[in-house]
């Protein structure tokens, strides 16, 4: 039902009034025309008398239809921009929500004041890889670290792998593709498989896990669970080259540090993939397109438009080189001669070309301007668009057509319970319908089963039973 606010019932209602206006014009016009009162009897003579108006009549039924179409993609796009507007509102929101939390620990001490900051600069990097590498610098900048590093879990939760690291020995570590197994000996190992924080000191039995050739300076290290949405992400690696340099106080101010990571890890991996996603859909959809009309151009070689007041234009219909350098390129390209009278300006629909807009000047005329190719790029542009509405418009007719016929044919079909008079109606039906000189339908006994049958042949072969046949 069209609500109150519903744009397909505003724009049915005004085109319908507005093509009142037609048979209302034309009615008392052809009765001024032939000098005849105002009357019922005058009224009714001209409706009878010019079958034209019998076409003018129909003018607030075609216009409320089309209408109506207007008015029901109208309503498509409101909503649209509503659910827009709804996930812009939550992302608002929780943009805020961490910007809240930020200013809470901007009032705290000194080292919170530090974690923050460098939870802020963190969370606006989008890229992952970035984030990684800005994160540990930071980190090792600003709480004077010896070595920072990020070792992210694999898929499989087999595996914590370091992704990024500060120190020069880090970077060693990461080139040789360092990995962890989750829940084995080592800090690293151990946070990544419990979730605990834990503090290593160069002392009793920790001693042990300071035997690395890569940081042989590392007296003190702390690993800290990056845990988002109630998930472990990956670990948070600090070390220091002094001897006892944590403790538990440290915990909880890195601690928090690390959840704002993990929250800007997670953050960016899940725009990472919502951007892939994205890109992947824009390409499928541009697929598609680039699939419908090129399946349009072969049914219809002939499509396409010209014109050519001054006989400048080949006429055999060959492309011209810029043309194929504009579809390969996707872009305008100028001829090479000089002054450059020629363009070719690529027609493109969801980002594949389709075509190209072919533009020339006299011979005698000045090079194109920057602006008069902006223009023509624009006109292309806007071109694409109104060729794909036509498109998906046909598509939209044929499909009805279709659905059209196939509820007549069923209607028909329908219209008796005798077995015979079914057969005899569908077989009929559909040889007219789509203009074929014959048409069987076979029934048979033993229909195919999905399985193999016992006898060896595929369930999709047919039966080999008596059958009956109706052939028209």
């Amino acid at each position: 039902m069209w609500g109150k606010r519903s744009a397909a019932f505003r724009y049915t209602l005004y085109g319908a009034l507005f093509g009142f206006a037609f048979p209302i014009f034309s009615t008392f016009g052809d009765l001024y025309v032939q000098q005849l009162p105002l009357t019922l009897e005058s009224l009714l003579q001209v409706q009878k008398s010019t079958p034209l108006h019998w076409v003018i009549d129909t003018a607030p039924f075609f216009l409320g239809l089309f209408a109506s179409f207007a008015g029901r993609r109208q309503d498509q796009l409101i909503r649209l921009n509503e659910r827009l507007d709804q996930q812009v509102q939550e992302r608002d929101q929780a943009i805020y929500q961490l910007q809240t939390l930020q200013a809470s620990l901007e009032q705290r001490s000194t080292q919170l004041e530090t974690a923050a900051q460098v939870g802020r600069e963190a969370a606006a990097i989008r890229d992952v890889v970035r984030l990684l590498d800005t994160t540990v610098r930071l980190i090792s900048e600003q709480f004077g670290f010896y070595h920072a590093g990020i070792f992210l879990v694999d898929e499989g939760g087999e595996y914590a792998m370091l992704q990024a690291a500060s120190s020069e020995g880090g970077q060693r570590m990461l080139a040789q593709g360092c990995k962890l197994k989750v829940g084995e000996v080592g800090i690293v190992s151990y946070v990544a498989g419990s979730g605990h924080p834990r503090i290593a000191l160069d002392v009793g039995e920790e001693a042990v896990f300071f035997d690395n050739p890569d940081l042989p300076e590392a007296r003190s290290e702390m690993a800290l669970p990056l845990r988002a949405w109630g998930e472990i992400i990956g670990v948070l690696d600090v070390q220091s080259t002094e001897p006892e340099a944590f403790s538990e106080e440290d915990v909880a101010v890195l601690q928090t540090l690390a959840d704002q990571v993990a929250l800007a890890v997670s953050n960016a991996r899940l725009l990472q993939q919502a951007q892939e996603s994205l890109e992947a859909e824009r390409r499928a959809y541009g697929e598609l397109s680039r699939e419908a009309w090129a399946q349009m151009v072969r049914t219809r070689p002939e499509l396409g438009e010209r014109y050519d007041p001054q006989g400048i234009l080949p006429t055999d219909g060959r492309w011209r080189g810029e043309m194929k350098r504009a579809v390969r390129r996707g872009e305008t390209v100028l001829s090479e001669e000089r002054p450059s009278v020629t363009l070719a300006t690529p027609i493109k629909v969801r980002g594949q070309v389709i075509g190209v807009l072919d533009a020339h000047k006299p011979g005698d005329a000045s090079e194109w301007t920057a602006e008069e190719i902006a223009l023509l790029e624009t006109l292309a542009e806007q071109l694409g668009v109104a060729l794909e509405s036509a498109r998906l418009y046909q598509d939209t007719q044929r499909r009805a057509g279709r659905e059209r016929l196939t509820s007549e044919v069923t209607a028909r079909v329908r219209e008796s319970l005798d077995m015979e008079t079914v057969l005899k109606t569908a077989v009929q039906e559909v040889r007219q319908a789509l203009g074929l000189p014959e048409v069987v339908i076979r029934l048979t006994t033993s229909p195919p089963s999905p399985r193999t049958r016992e006898d060896g042949r595929s369930g999709n072969e047919p039966a080999r039973s008596d059958g009956q046949e109706r052939i028209v």
